[in-house]
C-alpha cells in the first residue's frame, strides 16, 4: 500500500519543467546525478558533506514518495520557491509515461552485455537476490536479459536525449554540458565543468556508501568483468543472443 501512495504522491507533485534522468540500473544514471548534486553545492556555496545521501536528497526518483521533500530541502538550499528537480527513473517508458507532463527525458542507454554482468553484481551485494543464485539463473530471471530487453525496447521512438554510456564515462565533460542544453537548463558552464571533474571515478570511489557499509562492494569503483567469467557455456551465450533483437545490444560471439 505504501508503494502505491509513493507512486501517487509523486505522480502529483512531479511539475512539467522537471528533467528525467531515465536508464536501467548500472548505465550511468548516478554519474550524471552526482554531477549535478555537486553543481548545486558548488553554485549556492553549501558546506554539508557530499555524498550519496546527499545526492538522493535533492535529486528524487519516482516511486520513492520524496518528490515533494526534495522540492523543499533544494528549495531551501537554491533560495528558489519552485526549483528544478531532476528526477531519476529505471521504469520502462511503457510505465513512465504515465507520470510525463511534458517533461523532458536526459536518457543513458548502455547497450553492452556488461550491463547485466554490473546488475547481477550490484544484486547481490545490495541483496536483491542471494548471493547463492549464480548469473545464469540471474540471466533467466525478470531481472535478466528478457527484462532488460524488454526495457531497452518500450524507449524505442520516444522523444528523448540520448546519452551513450561511453560517451558519458569517456568524454563526460562536453556530453553532460551537451545533454543539459539540449533539456534547457540554465546553469554555469565553468561551475558545472568543475563539478563534474570533482565527481570522477577516482573521486567518488572514495566516497562511503552507508547502503554498502556491510559489504566490500563499492559502488562507483571500476570492475575489470570479462565476458567468460559470467557467460561460462554457449547455452547462456545463446540464450543471450536469442533475446536482444530489436534492441541495440551486440550479439556475444564465441
Amino acid at each position: 500500500m505504501r508503494k502505491v501512495f509513493n507512486y501517487f504522491s509523486d505522480f502529483y507533485n512531479l511539475k512539467s519543467n522537471d528533467i528525467i534522468v531515465a536508464s536501467y540500473p548500472k548505465s550511468g544514471n548516478t554519474r550524471i546525478r552526482l554531477a549535478i548534486a555537486k553543481y548545486f553545492q558548488i553554485k549556492n556555496n553549501l558546506t554539508n558533506d557530499f555524498n550519496y545521501q546527499f545526492t538522493n536528497q535533492i535529486l528524487p526518483e519516482i516511486g520513492r514518495g520524496n518528490i515533494k521533500s526534495s522540492r523543499k530541502i533544494l528549495s531551501n538550499y537554491v533560495n528558489d520557491v519552485s526549483p528544478v528537480l531532476f528526477v531519476k527513473s529505471h521504469l520502462p517508458y511503457s510505465v513512465l509515461r504515465y507520470f510525463l507532463k511534458g517533461n523532458s527525458i536526459l536518457y543513458i542507454d548502455r547497450l553492452d552485455c556488461e550491463t547485466l554482468m554490473s546488475f547481477y553484481d550490484y544484486s547481490i551485494a545490495r541483496k536483491i537476490i542471494s548471493s547463492d543464485v549464480s548469473f545464469s539463473q540471474f540471466l533467466r530471471s525478470k531481472s535478466g536479459i528478457k527484462g532488460f530487453s524488454s526495457y531497452l525496447k518500450s524507449w524505442n521512438s520516444v522523444k528523448k536525449v540520448e546519452i551513450s554510456y561511453n560517451d558519458l564515462i569517456n568524454n563526460d565533460i562536453s556530453t553532460i554540458i551537451n545533454s543539459l542544453n539540449e533539456v534547457g537548463f540554465v546553469y554555469d558552464e565553468v561551475l558545472m565543468t568543475q563539478a563534474i571533474v570533482e565527481t570522477r571515478r577516482n573521486k567518488t570511489s572514495k566516497i562511503s556508501n552507508v547502503l554498502d557499509a556491510n559489504s566490500n562492494y563499492n559502488f562507483a569503483m571500476k570492475r575489470d568483468r570479462s565476458i567468460s567469467k559470467y557467460f561460462s557455456n554457449l547455452e547462456d551465450i545463446n540464450f543471450y543472443n536469442d533475446n536482444i533483437s530489436s534492441t541495440g545490444l551486440k550479439k556475444i560471439t564465441n
